[in-house]
């Protein structure tokens, strides 16, 4: 990204930090395949229902604890002028949006 070329330290840290949240998404999802094997292994298969259920809960709950965090962090380091075509307007709504929902996550659902 172009905004990112005024600061190449900022690229390398937002480098890392991809890379860990996308190892930190394949450990879980590593988790989960070896808890499926264990019951499988037992013979008591889990049910696709609950199986479902279980994948559907990880990907609302990582949205939930996650949106708020991107939007803020889009918001207020992308220009004007950026090519996501998101105005002045949309930015300062996405800031002005996360800011409760990040202190609700990390004061409130999980203190």
């Amino acid at each position: 990204a172009s905004y990112l070329t005024r600061a190449p330290e900022a690229e390398g840290v937002a480098a890392v930090m991809a890379c860990v949240g996308f190892g930190a998404a394949a450990g879980s999802l590593r988790v989960l395949s070896y808890a499926q094997e264990a019951e499988t292994e037992r013979g008591d298969p889990i049910p696709a229902a609950k199986l479902a259920l279980l994948w559907g809960s990880w990907a609302v709950l990582s949205f939930m604890l996650s949106a708020p965090t991107v939007l803020y962090v889009v918001s207020t380091s992308l220009p004007e002028d950026n090519t996501w075509h998101l105005g002045p307007v949309a930015l300062g709504l996405f800031q002005h949006a996360a800011a409760p929902a990040l202190y609700f996550t990390s004061k409130q659902l999980l203190p």
